[in-house]
């Protein structure tokens, strides 16, 4: 049962209206009166009615002032307005502001009741409508996440312009595709973690590159960037990574389209733009590359110098040693790295060991200063300060939160 309150100034028009017809035949039920416009207004705001009946001429406030104090407020209900006929240009304004119905005094009851019917009916329609649009609205991410699955794999693309625009996205007719995803996924014992942790990475990506499109799954995420001549994607990439980095010490990878256009060229510029992220050499470095970069972006000696790295890392490796074994000079090796990665040799040595014994850690099957000595660190303490440097926390702090037990 609807719930309604009549505000009118004349006190037996309102009796009128409460007394003479059986507003609960009619699925109605009066839970207030008020004298002026001010007084509906807070009855309003106390009661929660579904109908208003309001005259238009009352004191302090009236029907017009209050139509619109609703209409502010964006209130869920329907208004009948009554006046006598040389008020009806006063009346117009409460209808262009929001008025369901308008009734000439003197009221007959049988118009009065169809009035409110009608309202009632058309507030029952606005709010299914509303209803609908919020369900569609808590459900557009699962259908968009389904219908860009299903293009991504190619299975959708006949028909995929019109479930696009049936999901209401707009899908740019050109542009580039970034994908990103964080790497060592078996370094998080929780999913959770891992999810929220992609999450902040597409966000730093968005901050910097303005998508016309974005999109995260389990593994990662993609964006499609507009073409924009004088951009260079590399380099807003390498910006995201460092605001991202800024939180977090976790290794990313971030792979580049060339430009494409139309719905199948996204497919093939989003496979090739996961290629080039996944497709990845040396796993302690955060990397940005290219559809083009098909091998390693780094000079012989830099990819020599890495497998050394991944082969020795647990023992005392130092940049002599490996000099010596590549017939190099320190400098040059140093710079040569240095040039091609971004990061130092000791900072890439770091970071390599650092990732191995976050894997280590959430195997949950090692001491603490076991994995220190399997990461190449003699030196509990030392390792536990070079880890709380990289990775935020301690490493038994990183077990606790990751579910282990320390030791």
């Amino acid at each position: 049962m609807k719930t309604m309150i009549v505000v009118d100034d004349e006190y037996l028009v309102r009796v009128g209206i409460r007394e003479t017809i059986d507003w609960e035949a009619e699925g109605f039920r009066i839970v207030g009166e008020a004298a002026n416009g001010r007084a509906g207004y807070e009855l309003i705001e106390r009661l929660h009615p579904d109908v208003v009946i309001s005259d238009i001429k009352m004191p302090v406030m009236d029907g017009v002032e209050l139509v619109k104090a609703i209409k502010t407020k964006n209130l869920d209900l329907a208004i009948v307005i009554l006046s006598g006929f040389k008020d009806f240009d006063f009346a117009k304004g409460a209808l262009e502001h929001g008025a369901t119905e308008y009734l000439l005094k003197p009221i007959d009851n049988r118009e009065l009741i169809e009035a409110v019917r009608r309202a009632g009916a058309g507030l029952d329609r606005i709010r299914e409508r509303d209803r609908k649009a919020a369900v569609a609205d808590a459900e557009l991410p699962a259908i968009r996440q389904s219908l860009y699955a299903a293009l991504v794999r190619g299975d959708a693309v006949a028909d995929a312009e019109n479930r696009l625009a049936a999901a209401g996205i707009v899908f740019p007719p050109s542009g580039t595709v970034i994908y990103g995803t964080v790497d060592g996924r078996d370094a998080f014992a929780d999913a959770t973690d891992y999810a929220s942790t992609v999450d902040r990475l597409a966000g730093a990506f968005a901050a910097f590159t303005k998508p016309a499109l974005s999109c995260r799954f389990d593994h990662g995420f993609f964006l499609i960037v507009p073409t924009q001549k004088e951009t260079c994607w590399e380099d807003r990439a390498r910006e995201a990574i460092k605001r991202f980095e800024s939180d977090r010490s976790d290794i990313v990878s971030i792979g580049l389209s060339a430009p494409f256009s139309g719905l199948c060229g996204f497919v093939e510029a989003y496979n090739a733009a996961k290629r080039a992220a996944t497709n990845k050499y040396f796993p302690a470095l955060s990397t940005v590359q290219t559809s083009a970069q098909t091998d390693a972006p780094w000079k012989p000696l830099v990819v020599r110098a890495m497998a050394m790295i991944a082969r020795d890392y647990a023992q005392n490796l130092t940049v002599k040693k490996v000099t010596d074994e590549l017939y190099v000079s320190e400098s040059y090796l140093l710079h040569t790295f240095k040039e091609n990665t971004g990061v130092t040799f000791n900072e890439c040595l770091t970071n390599y060991r650092i990732l191995t014994a976050k894997r280590l850690l959430t195997q949950n099957r090692y001491k603490v200063y076991e994995i220190a000595d399997m990461v190449g660190y003699s030196d509990q303490k030392y390792f536990s300060s070079i880890f709380k440097k990289c990775v935020g926390m301690t490493p038994t702090e990183f077990v606790t939160r990751n579910g282990g037990q320390s030791g």
